[in-house]
């Protein structure tokens, strides 16, 4: 709370491997994912299905899995 408190904080996510492979998996266009991302800095809503999410990043399985992770990384700013 006192980090808070003094506004003495940062992103923990960007400095995890899980970071790194949502890089890659955006460069790669894994399931059309950079396109999505594309649309939706765009202001463009896309449709994300977070129910089969195991927060595993090495077991990635669609475009929702990565979308989700971002998600939540944003979530954590």
């Amino acid at each position: 709370m006192r980090a808070i408190y003094d506004n003495y904080y940062r992103s923990y996510w960007s400095t995890t491997g899980a970071y790194d492979s949502v890089k890659t998996y955006i460069q790669m266009n894994f399931d059309g994912l950079k396109d999505d991302i594309i649309r939706m800095l765009s202001g463009e809503h896309v449709h994300v299905n977070t129910l089969k999410f195991q927060n595993d990043m090495h077991i990635v399985n669609s475009r929702n899995d990565v979308l989700t992770v971002l998600n939540l990384k944003l979530s954590t700013l």
